[in-house]
């Protein structure tokens, strides 16, 4: 959906100069790291002709708000099965001659052809990434040989700042379709982000047949994620498409997208019993429609690969409509649910997990277990 990360001491500045009360500006670009592609050789380069023992290109990108760097290595072409290759990636500075770039970090990774493995990556995350690489060198190695080196400069990488909002939900069999209730005002989870810099206010509207009420969020962090509750309202039973937008202090319009949103008629309330989709999502509705004792693992990695785990003892109670949404404050984050009733014995939703740094969600469709 987007990048989401951790603020740095390079906004200090930005965030000291006072925004209320001023005229909505356009978005502010911040840089946030730094960024490179090319095929620039060294003098003697490659020293053979097989292609499989060349490189076609290389690239790096380093994100100064989490630490993380992602280098990637394309050969000439797919190394030979069983043939091995090891490439370097040297993040540095250049020499006081300007020849040489002198490294201030070093990645690496090794691979064993199959006949169609072209390109190999490797990433890493460091607490001390520098902000000033000037040139990225890269060197591969077969048989302990230097075969192809590459080398060139680093360029800062910028993204704008601005406000956005997306609908959480993903329905059964249609991602990025949001179902609601036709007809009636539907709770439904809107994803509100503020990107690169803090937003003290941030409001959010939608124009299109279905009916947004306005949502106010304030004091989002830079690049935090917030699942809020909306209420949504379609004219009658249909597929429709809804235009959203945010805009916080900056005014800015570059976030702006579109949604699509199911209507469809009123399921009312499943029966009470314990609901599970058999992959990790469990809760329970009782005889008056209270969810509860939810447990579910965000199927978006975060972290080096662990999800955070999304535990709500007390969710929210459906109303007759069988379809509502609900957000909690869960010690650092937010933890968020939608649920609309598809039948008696079924339902589907999306939930949200939402810590500094990462956004983890799942859909689902649960069936009553007893």
């Amino acid at each position: 959906m987007r990048r989401r990360g951790i603020a740095v001491p390079l906004l200090t500045v930005l965030l000291a100069a006072p925004l209320l009360g001023a005229s909505p500006t356009a978005a502010v670009p911040v840089d946030v790291g730094q960024h490179t592609i090319f095929d620039t050789r060294v003098a003697g380069m490659p020293t053979t002709a097989e292609a499989w023992r060349t490189l076609r290109s290389v690239s790096a990108e380093t994100d100064w708000r989490t630490g993380e760097v992602l280098a990637t290595a394309t050969f000439a072409t797919a190394l030979p099965p069983s043939a091995s290759a090891s490439v370097t990636w040297h993040l540095g500075r250049w020499s006081d001659t300007g020849q040489e770039c002198v490294p201030g970090k070093t990645l690496t990774s090794t691979v064993t052809g199959d006949g169609h493995l072209a390109s190999t990556s490797v990433a890493a995350t460091y607490a001390d990434l520098a902000r000033d690489y000037a040139c990225l060198d890269v060197v591969l190695t077969q048989g302990g040989t230097v075969t192809d080196r590459m080398r060139d400069r680093f360029m800062t990488r910028e993204v704008l700042s601005g406000a956005e909002a997306d609908l959480a939900a993903e329905s059964r069999g249609e991602p990025t379709v949001t179902r609601v209730v036709a007809g009636r005002p539907t709770k439904a989870l809107l994803l509100v982000t503020s990107h690169v810099l803090a937003s003290s206010s941030t409001r959010v509207t939608a124009s299109g047949p279905v009916a947004l009420e306005p949502v106010t969020v304030s004091g989002l962090a830079a690049d935090e994620v917030r699942p809020v509750v909306a209420r949504l309202t379609a004219p009658r039973k249909g597929r429709f498409t809804m235009d959203l937008q945010a805009r916080d202090e900056r005014g800015d319009a570059d976030y702006d997208g579109t949604a699509r949103v199911r209507a469809v008629p009123a399921a009312g309330r499943p029966d009470a019993g314990r609901y599970t989709d058999g992959d990790g999502v469990t809760f329970r509705v009782d005889r008056a429609g209270r969810v509860g004792d939810l447990v579910a693992a965000g199927a978006t990695s975060c972290d080096g690969g662990r999800s955070p785990r999304i535990r709500m003892a007390e969710v929210m109670r459906l109303p007759r409509t069988g379809a509502s949404a609900a957000v909690r404050r869960i010690g650092k984050g937010w933890s968020a649910v939608q649920l609309t009733t598809l039948d008696e014995r079924r339902i589907t939703g999306v939930v949200v997990r939402s810590v500094p740094g990462c956004l983890s969600s799942a859909s689902f469709t649960v069936r009553r277990a007893r």
